[in-house]
């Protein structure tokens, strides 16, 4: 983590294990790490624009 404030927010989202992390915090979660991190647990990490583009192709 970049931001040791994000800390809390990020290991919720890693026990939750929701289907989507929509956020714009590009500089902070939007890193290779962190991509893999939530992908391996099946959580996809999108953008605002991302997870509106991704609801558009169901």
């Amino acid at each position: 983590m970049t931001d040791p404030k994000d800390a809390p927010l990020l290991a919720s989202v890693v026990q939750a294990q929701p289907d989507y992390f929509v956020t714009n915090d590009i500089a902070h979660f939007h890193t290779d790490t962190i991509k893999r991190l939530l992908g391996e647990r099946g959580v996809k990490l999108r953008t605002p624009y991302g997870f509106l583009r991704d609801l558009g192709r169901r």
